[in-house]
């Protein structure tokens, strides 16, 4: 999926990963802030449960992010180092090293400040099967 802005664009390159500053929001969280524009929104500085201020950086052009049948409703992505964790995906027979490769370019154009290890769960399986047939 390519994410597309309507306002400015991604997370800075240069800002440090461990400083949460930046949000990016969809078109939909725009509305629902009560900003007229997507440009209006970039710069805003929005309030997170009342602890963390970010700055909207960037406004994406609403996409469907669950089933299609549902409305679009409002979203924002953080740049918080600390909560990536994992991104499960099921997949067809497919060249899973294509196909890792393609992933890790993805996700390194989202986030420019750290690398993100990828590990497929049956070959993790595979690998827990064989220790576990050697005991």
């Amino acid at each position: 999926m390519k994410l597309e802005f309507v306002a400015d664009g991604n997370f800075h390159a240069s800002s440090p990963s461990s400083d949460e500053r930046y949000l990016l929001v969809n078109e939909q969280a725009v509305k629902g802030l009560g900003l007229k524009t997507p440009t209006d929104a970039v710069g805003q500085e929005v309030w997170i449960n009342d602890t963390t201020k970010l700055e909207i950086v960037g406004v994406l052009k609403d996409f469907n992010y669950e089933n299609v049948g549902r409305p679009i409703m409002p979203l924002a992505f953080r740049h918080r180092k600390s909560a990536y964790n994992y991104l499960y995906i099921t997949v067809d027979n497919t060249d899973t090293h294509d196909l890792t490769m393609r992933i890790a370019q993805s996700l390194a154009d989202l986030s420019f400040s750290q690398s993100f290890p990828v590990s497929w769960l049956d070959d993790q399986g595979d690998q827990k099967r064989f220790s576990n047939t050697q005991l």
